[in-house]
């Protein structure tokens, strides 16, 4: 599957999109300036990336990265969800 990916995506609007999806941004430990990770509580995934430095926009394998854990947390919640509906049919 290709995805459009805008060319100057940054970090910010990179972090305003997740948040919107639920996820938290995590700072934790000395190289939490440079690493950073997204923690969606609900789901219990987590995206793990690198800040972009010194321009903000994010490399293409960074949202190629983040694209691809995206749709498998999406491919994996729509098969837990299957499943507890066919289990709620069945019982």
């Amino acid at each position: 599957m290709s995805v459009a990916r805008a060319a100057d995506f940054s970090f910010e609007e990179l972090r305003k999109l997740l948040e919107s999806f639920g996820y938290e941004e995590a700072k934790t430990g000395r190289a939490s300036r440079a690493r950073v990770a997204f923690i969606n509580h609900q789901t219990k995934s987590i995206i793990r990336l690198h800040k972009p430095h010194p321009n903000p926009e994010l490399k293409r394998y960074q949202l190629d990265d983040v694209v691809g854990i995206s749709l498998n947390q999406l491919v994996q919640k729509a098969l837990e969800d299957k499943v507890a509906v066919e289990g709620r049919k069945r019982g």
